[in-house]
């Protein structure tokens, strides 16, 4: 790969990583809300509390990923998926994992499973929305009417 490309290429990832991280804390902050009434488990308060954040934080980010996810399936390249997670570990991992290193022996065990939930949700949710496009692109519409 020329210098060149290989620059386009990098300055479009960082473009990427940008609009990614932009999107993801939009869509976290207008969808946070605290657990409904009818949202309990058993368990505990906190393990509810755990499920929701979790499940909002997840339709979040897979909405916010979604465009990004199109723009990266769209884009001429090999390995879109690689992309993918290139610009979710530059958007998201890294600097969630630069953030929080000084405060992340001080987490309680309810904190330290919320953010390795988050990590693993950070690192896997662009690349997975990318591969289920190539897929659905390979396959193409009447392979999934047979």
């Amino acid at each position: 790969m020329p210098l060149r490309r290989l620059l386009v290429w990098l300055i479009g990832l960082a473009a990427m990583a940008t609009l990614y991280h932009g999107l993801v804390t939009l869509a976290v902050m207008w969808l946070w809300m605290p657990p409904p009434d009818w949202w309990s488990l058993p368990i505990s308060k906190k393990a509810a509390a755990l499920t929701w954040l979790q499940l909002v934080h997840g339709v979040a980010l897979a909405a916010a990923a979604l465009p990004c996810a199109l723009l990266l399936h769209r884009l001429p390249g090999r390995r879109p998926v690689v992309s993918g997670l290139v610009v979710a570990g530059i958007a998201l991992v890294a600097p969630a994992l630069w953030s929080s290193v000084s405060y992340l022996p001080s987490f309680s065990m309810f904190m330290r499973v919320s953010f390795g939930l988050d990590l693993l949700k950070f690192a896997l949710v662009l690349p997975a929305i990318v591969w289920l496009l190539a897929r659905a692109r390979v396959r193409g519409p009447r392979a999934a009417q047979a």
